[in-house]
């Protein structure tokens, strides 16, 4: 029999020796069950530990009870456990390693194993990761002469022997796909979120909704998520609709690689969400109150474990988000926080992470920015494209063109989830860019500069923590800061020599005196105290003199231990009468080298260690004693310059928040540089700088418009002109027409594939860029302030909500008729495709009135053409028709013309459409005849000759709410049952 699955076995001889000697052993895994006793098929069971019968334990050699200690605990982990140079998989996580990636499969210590070079194990750690597992290494805590050092210690004490005779190992990290911290595992700039969610059901009553919750029960949110590669957290709480909105605009602005849940607490509609909204989500349940934290065991947890020092107790010590939380009547923020914390220490990662105090509230529909919400993100494919869901083709991509260092990546894709509505902030950006457009010389050689400075902002909370950075990062990091501030003062030089320069204030305060005098003083102290481009090479830091006292005088021990060797080497040479010295020969250090014409006359008392056809090598007894000392002292220098290592992180850490403010400049500069280099792209022709006004009423003048992800890359794209609200407040000549003088939604027709969608989103486009502070894709642009923009694109169903393709309509029309203010602005694109004509155009000329009513701004597309005489609020100067044109030619060809005029479109050309998509002519002539026939009132269409029957899935409409009947009904009638 097999204890798991079965690998290929070395030879048939040794896989039955194995299993005679082991097999009865390792009986229990047959049938594994969690460390609780149940089996996998109860809904209880715990994948993340294993049961071992005390039966087994008693049969372990010290290295397998030492492996089955900690495998116990991460039954659903692969462990490298390290051995010497190698790490090594044992029994399930060895067939994994076989199966997966054909490792090398034998039997070692009782156990199945493969094994890999400590040198790979990033490799093979992303490997597995990659392949959706998680991985935990488990390193050796201690060297063979620690140990040795540590057993004699332990008898000179009079202690016994014990078990402890093996060298000891610790888990000292768990990796998994969202919460990857070392830069040799992350594959990407972009922030990596591990999510915790918590769900709770209110009624409108209770004063911990708002008064403005829907009446009834309403699902409230609590959020906590972290970037554990910068240590940054931040929380949420917030009241959903019935289609859960927000939480949807959440997980598309951060996109967690992983969430932590409440086991069986979630309900199946948010569950189901999860599920399709993030691609390839690792989601974990936790057992709520002994595994997932809530409120107040957060709370006693983060004074006992001493998370924010040791004054945690002090709830002034705690960042202010935090402890303004901590406080509210809503504790759903802190449940989530709680049970992502409780997740961090199963991982080895709450002390490192929350010691940098980094917790800020988010709020995914910012009430002070421009609100794009999570059809508004997909409509107008701002971070995934409509065709395979990757970025090609999207606003975000063509926005980070031209950044040049991650900070400023990651900073960027906030600027998109939250476009400004605040006009000095907006003015601060452009005034920024124009500078920095006059100086595009300057700009070109800063950011190859900048793009050597690395990623300085995951490198501050790694050296932050002090846990597992390498040297390599460290002096990385300090090289980093040395160029950001050579950077930030020539840069502040140019700005005060240039007239131009003193035209953005904010650009002259983010580089003002480069790092500042405090932290350029930090980084001399660790230039002098230690050589950095040695320590880079060699993966050491070697304090000079004067700056560490115990390791001064461990190398003070090596040195006095290295002069008596060389001056025994030089007595054995008069001894010997010949020239001898030492060679190392792997552990063994100093032995003495004689050439073989001498080695009879070597003393008897010496010790042969190897020989060659020229040599002997040897230890005498003075030199073993010498040797055995230099060990022992090389072992305290190591673990001195450990603890050096230690300090120096500590030291830096101690300008923590400053480190931060200069990568959040960087961040800022890098994205300012980016935006003049989208803008250099268009040329000065193609774009502008857009004009914000304040009025009454709200306002867009938009002239000259165009898409920036398809023109960009296409020539001849025909631009089109917005104008809507008043317009006189924009400076804009008022029409002659009563029906455009304030016009505040635009009815727009016009055939099928004529451009309606690409004006709808090219317009949007042109107000969320403006907002976001750059230059816009149009001749000019002028406009008040947006508060939120409200997309209802497209036409699919939802299979995760149970939603047909009409409900999905009208639950996004429904989240706008519910929302928008007079200042949002609006687009909707063929309402009531999805239900019969009748009722289609019922229900958009019954949405489009009221929209007129609410008075915001927007266009409303449409082939209904019952609608050319539906005005927006009855009044007929509120709505503007325009007409996207085509031209018919010939053998139904049709010429789009894509420009857009006042007035109706006469007709969808649709059959020149079927024409050209290949539908056969037989068919489209024969849809002709029937469209005439509508034209003229007959709206009967007869299907022959189709070997078939009818049959219908019916519903009964009872007081109000409609009821599905649960079977198919033949012949198209039904009587009630």
């Amino acid at each position: 029999m097999s204890r798991t699955s079965s690998p290929t076995p070395p030879t048939p001889s040794r896989t039955a020796q194995f299993k005679e000697k082991n097999e009865l052993r390792y009986a229990w895994l047959l049938n594994p069950s969690d460390a609780d006793g149940r089996p996998p098929t109860d809904p209880s069971y715990d994948p993340r530990t294993l049961f071992i019968p005390s039966h087994a334990w008693r049969t372990f050699t010290p290295f397998e009870k030492q492996f089955w200690e900690i495998k116990s605990k991460h039954w659903d982990t692969v462990v490298f456990f390290k051995k010497g140079k190698f790490y090594e998989l044992y029994e399930k996580d060895a067939d994994i390693g076989h199966q997966q990636f054909d490792l090398k499969l034998t039997d070692r210590v009782n156990m199945r194993m493969v094994g890999v070079p400590e040198s790979s194990f990033e490799h093979w750690a992303a490997q597995f990761i990659a392949k959706g597992y998680k991985v935990a290494r488990v390193d050796q805590a201690e060297t063979a002469v620690g140990k040795a050092m540590r057993e004699r210690e332990a008898k000179e004490a009079g202690k016994k022997k014990g078990e402890d005779k093996i060298i000891r190992r610790e888990l000292t990290c768990v990796l998994t796909a969202g919460t990857l911290v070392d830069t040799g595992l992350l594959t990407t700039d972009m922030a990596t979120y591990c999510m915790a969610l918590v769900e709770r059901s209110f009624f409108a009553s209770d004063t911990r909704v708002s008064a403005t919750a829907p009446i009834g029960s309403v699902p409230v949110f609590g959020v906590a998520f972290v970037d554990t590669s910068t240590s940054q957290f931040h929380i949420s709480s917030f009241i959903d609709d019935p289609s859960l909105t927000k939480l949807e605009t959440l997980l598309l602005q951060i996109s967690p690689k992983e969430i932590i849940l409440e086991k069986g607490k979630l309900s199946p509609l948010a569950m189901k969400m999860l599920k399709a909204v993030v691609r390839d989500v690792q989601i974990t349940q936790l057992v709520a109150g002994r595994e997932f934290w809530n409120c107040d065991t957060l709370c006693d947890e983060i004074v006992a474990s001493q998370y924010f020092g040791a004054d945690s107790a002090d709830r002034s010590t705690w960042p202010p988000a935090l402890a303004t939380t901590a406080t509210t009547a809503t504790a759903t923020a802190m449940d989530a926080l709680g049970g992502l914390v409780s997740y961090l220490r199963t991982l080895n990662l709450d002390v490192q992470t929350l010691a940098c105090k980094s917790i800020q509230h988010y709020d995914p529909a910012h009430s002070t920015t421009l609100c794009l919400d999570a059809q508004t993100l997909l409509n107008l494919e701002i971070f995934q494209n409509a065709y395979d869901g990757s970025d090609e083709g999207t606003v975000f991509k063509l926005l980070s063109r031209g950044i040049v260092t991650p900070m400023g990546r990651r900073m960027m894709r906030r600027w998109v989830c939250h476009p400004l509505r605040d006009l000095s902030r907006i003015q601060e950006r452009l005034d920024a860019q124009a500078v920095l457009w006059e100086l595009r010389g300057e700009c070109a050689r800063v950011r190859k500069v900048l793009g050597t400075v690395g990623d300085v902002e995951r490198g501050i909370s790694r050296v932050k923590s002090g846990s597992g950075v390498r040297v390599k990062e460290f002096v990385g990091v300090l090289e980093g800061f040395r160029v950001v501030d050579e950077v930030f003062v020539g840069m502040e030089h140019v700005l005060k020599g240039t007239p131009i320069g003193g035209q953005s204030e904010r650009l002259a305060v983010l580089v003002k005196d480069g790092v500042g005098e405090t932290l350029r003083g930090m980084l001399k102290w660790f230039e002098e105290a230690f050589d950095n481009e040695v320590a880079k090479r060699t993966g050491n830091i070697e304090l000079r003199r004067g700056y560490d006292a115990y390791l001064d005088s461990t190398v003070d021990e090596m040195t006095r231990i290295e002069n008596e060797l060389e001056g025994l080497r030089q007595e054995y040479e008069q001894v010997l009468k010949c020239k001898i010295k030492y060679k190392d020969m792997g552990k063994e250090l100093f032995t003495i080298e004689v050439p073989k014409s001498a080695v009879s006359r070597v003393p008897k008392s010496w010790k042969i260690r190897s020989q060659t056809a020229q040599c002997c090598r040897y230890w005498s007894e003075e030199v073993e004693g010498l040797v055995n000392e230099y060990v022992e002292a090389r072992e305290r220098k190591e673990g001195a310059l450990r603890e050096v290592k230690e300090r120096l992180c500590k030291r830096f850490g101690e300008g923590w928040e400053a480190w931060r403010r200069v990568v959040e400049r960087v961040g800022e500069v890098d994205c300012l540089m980016a935006l003049v280099e989208w803008r250099r792209m268009w040329g000065d022709n193609d774009v502008c700088r857009p004009v914000f006004v304040k009025a009454d009423k709200p306002t867009l003048v938009c002239k000259g418009v165009r898409h920036p992800c398809v023109s960009v890359r296409e020539t001849g794209f025909v631009t089109n002109d917005v104008v809507l609200g008043t317009a006189a407040a924009a400076g804009v000549s008022t029409p002659s027409s009563s029906e455009e003088k304030e016009a505040r939604i635009l009815l727009l027709t016009g055939p099928n594939m004529g451009g309606k969608s690409t004006l709808l989103r090219s317009t949007s486009l042109a107000i969320l860029l403006a907002h976001l502070g750059t230059w816009t894709p149009c001749t000019s642009y002028t406009s008040t302030l947006f508060d939120r923009i409200f997309t209802r694109l497209g036409a699919s169903d939802s299979m995760h909500t149970n939603q047909s393709t009409f409900h999905m309509e009208l639950s996004e029309t429904a989240t706008i008729l519910r929302e928008a203010t007079l200042w949002s602005w609006c687009i909707v694109d063929e309402l009531g495709r999805g239900t019969s004509t009748w009722d289609g155009t019922a229900i958009a000329g019954a949405v489009l009135e009221e929209l007129g009513r609410r008075g915001c701004l927007g266009v409303f597309a449409t082939h209904y053409r019952g609608l050319q005489h539906t005005s927006a609020t009855g009044d007929a100067d509120d709505a503007t028709r325009s007409d996207k044109r085509a031209k018919k030619t010939e053998e139904r060809n049709v010429t789009f013309l894509y420009t857009l005029v006042p007035g109706i479109s006469p007709a969808s050309f649709g059959m020149n459409v079927a024409c050209m998509a290949g539908v056969p002519l037989s068919v489209v002539e024969s849809a002709e005849r029937a469209a005439g026939r509508m034209e003229n009132g007959d709206w009967s269409v007869t299907v022959s000759k189709v070997p078939g029957k009818s049959m219908v899935l019916r519903s009964w409409v009872e007081e109000g709410v409609g009821r599905v009947w649960k079977r198919v009904v033949e012949g198209g009638t039904a009587k009630r049952g």
